[in-house]
């Protein structure tokens, strides 16, 4: 099916458009000193499956691209369902310069595609500046990534390019500053002499020297430039190591192109925290006078961040409030400004008048659909639980055991002891939980949580203490044709997600589970697909806390655990499993009892890190799924025997 984007669409007839049109390249494995590319459609982090494969001389792009993980995320898109996206964070922002290059070009919406039209790299993390928001040093590849990175472009990189008429370059790292990204560039000049570039820059190199040397003084499509205050002290205090007239001399130059139909479109992007959410009008007026389009992401500590928490708004800061009131100026409606779906929401819901907030919510319906409307305007996190503070996700086990046994289950079901959870502890700790903190997703999981055979009362007590509350079972699947017309109908009644883990064992099957939940008119939650895991485990202990929490919060967005009728930070609760079956020497958290506690100690002890954050890999390593051995090297990674 071939459709023409017109101007201004955001998505034909309901579908978005980029999982037919954009790659994302992503550099996941450096750590252990192999680079491993895979393969995603767009911001990874939101997505299920997060990637679509590992790309290198083993396995080609198209295979890759068109892989039972791409394809079944294009056929849902296909039937404009979004449930694999996480519509909190989707941003039309973030990939505007992409939606704006694409106006006017026919698309394929095939669940087979061709090969991209647009590709995004993400693969060096070199960067001149030191930002708060961000690793708070600069970043120098070593010579080995750039060497085997560089060995990789005529038979990984460039093979992948063979259609695309645009390039972009992620956030990860400075395209001006990466050795990388200049011989990539240069290769891809020499190889693709058409393609277009899409920068994504701190703008402190952005200028017409720089642009010349690379040679692609011609060849921008679009700049998006990080900017987080628009106050000099300010600035340079945040991005350590830019100037803020270099900043304006740079801007004025770009304006110079933009005026001259050089470049088509100008973003500015700004991480939002309490210390300069107050500039955010002044923002928008800001990228009017350079033509340009800005884009407000609220910030999120991740991996590396050095950002004291206390920074971040949400729902349960003092400043939230008054944030909240700011988004109701009508300056965040004016048509340059992007916001989170959270804030545009809030931003919309401002109107006084009902005429004119229906132009607006049906103004936002065209580029967006309507069926995606309906998911994020159902999404949007105005908590129900008043003077509660709230917790984003929690998980626990039902059982501990499994009817699988994956090699590095990050919570040792292979090794467990058969454990089924009481449902009258159960009942206990819901009642006294949801008196003292509010959850946003709450997850019903194991080992494998089918084997255990009240699971039904168990779905039915969760939503009975927490009605507003997201909440999903989280099994392989294998047992789902055996489950009775009592646990469909506690599903159905109960708004439970049927969330599938598939992995290699279990691959063929999936698509039959998944038709299976629907045919019992249950709702169907993620696909998440495990074809790798990494190892975690630190067993020096001499990782940096900060560094291994923000590292957890980035990439498994702060699951927190429910255990024995106490709170955990993470699943590193169950490290006693690894203790008994191999006489390590873990530690295990002592963790909270919210039985005694009150809910804002129970918030500030799963916001901040612990000594068990030693214990823990800043940079985790992956391998590829396998049944586990049952030894100690499955959990513990060891470079002699490790596969990779």
């Amino acid at each position: 099916m071939k459709y023409t984007l017109k101007n201004d669409e955001k998505n034909i007839h309901g579908i978005c458009p980029i999982p037919f049109t954009n790659a994302e390249v992503v550099n996941w494995g450096s750590q252990i000193g192999k680079q491993q590319l895979e393969i995603a459609s767009c911001c990874p982090y939101f997505t299920v499956p997060y990637t679509y494969g590992i790309v290198d001389n083993e396995h080609d792009f198209m295979s890759v691209w068109n892989s039972e993980a791409a394809i079944r995320f294009r056929e849902k898109m296909l039937k404009s369902d979004y449930s694999d996206c996480d519509m909190k964070y989707c941003n039309i922002g973030v990939l505007k310069p992409v939606f704006d290059y694409l106006n006017g070009k026919d698309i394929d919406l095939s669940s087979v595609c061709d090969y991209p039209m647009v590709v995004r790299f993400a693969t060096s993390q070199e960067c001149n500046l030191a930002c708060e928001t961000c690793r708070g040093k600069p970043i120098t590849d070593p010579p080995e990534k750039i060497n085997a990175l560089n060995k990789m472009m005529d038979t990984v990189l460039l093979p992948m390019l063979q259609k695309t008429k645009l390039v972009m370059f992620s956030v990860e790292g400075e395209v001006f500053f990466s050795r990388h990204y200049k011989t990539m560039i240069t290769r891809i000049n020499e190889t693709y002499p058409d393609i277009k570039y899409a920068l994504y820059t701190n703008g402190m190199l952005l200028n017409q020297k720089n642009c010349t040397q690379f040679g692609i003084i011609d060849k921008i499509d679009s700049v998006t430039i990080s900017i987080h205050s628009l106050q000099k002290e300010k600035y340079e205090k945040m991005m350590k190591g830019v100037k803020y007239e270099t900043l304006i001399e740079n801007l004025n130059w770009l304006l110079s192109l933009k005026r001259q139909n050089k470049v088509n479109t100008i973003l500015f992007v700004c991480v939002v925290r309490k210390s300069n959410y107050k500039e955010m009008p002044d923002f928008i007026k800001f990228a009017k006078k350079y033509k340009a389009d800005v884009r407000f992401t609220l910030y999120r500590p991740w991996e590396h961040s050095v950002l004291d928490r206390d920074e971040e708004l949400n729902e349960n800061c003092s400043e939230y409030s008054s944030y909240v009131k700011l988004l109701q100026k009508p300056v965040f409606r004016r048509k340059n400004c992007y916001l989170e779906p959270v804030a545009y929401s809030i931003s919309q819901r401002s109107q006084k008048s009902p005429k004119l907030m229906m132009r607006r919510v049906i103004k936002f319906l065209l580029p967006y659909g309507f069926v995606r409307f309906i998911q994020l305007y159902k999404s949007t996190p105005i908590p129900p639980y008043k003077n509660l503070p709230v917790l984003d996700k929690v998980e626990t086990h039902l059982v501990d055991h499994c009817n699988l046994a994956c090699k590095g289950c990050s919570h040792y079901a292979p090794i467990a002891q058969k454990r089924f959870t009481d449902i009258r502890i159960f009942k206990k700790d819901m009642k006294i939980l949801s008196k003292k903190v509010g959850i946003t997703s709450l997850r019903l999981l194991g080992g494998e949580p089918l084997l255990h055979p009240d699971v039904s009362k168990f779905l039915k007590l969760a939503r009975q203490y927490f009605p507003k509350t997201h909440i999903g079972l989280a099994t392989n699947g294998i047992l789902l044709p055996k489950m009775n017309k009592k646990f469909w109908k506690t599903a159905r009644d109960n708004n439970i997600e049927i969330e599938i883990s598939q992995y290699p064992v279990n691959a063929k099957k999936v698509n039959d589970y998944c038709e299976l939940v629907k045919s019992k008119n249950a709702k169907l939650g993620f696909i998440t697909v495990g074809n790798s895991f990494k190892y975690i485990i630190n067993v020096n202990g001499d990782s940096d806390v900060y560094e291994s929490f923000n590292r957890c919060r980035a990439e498994y967005a702060a699951h927190h655990n429910m255990y024995k009728s106490k709170l955990y930070l993470c699943g590193r609760c169950y490290n006693e499993f690894l203790n008994n079956s191999f006489g390590v020497n873990l530690p295990t958290s002592d963790g909270i009892d919210f039985y005694k506690a009150s809910g804002q100690e129970i918030y500030e002890y799963l916001s901040k890190p612990n000594e068990l954050c030693r214990f823990c890999l800043v940079e985790r390593i992956p391998f590829n799924w396998a049944v586990s051995n049952n030894t100690v090297e499955d959990w513990i990674y060891s470079p002699l025997g490790s596969e990779m």
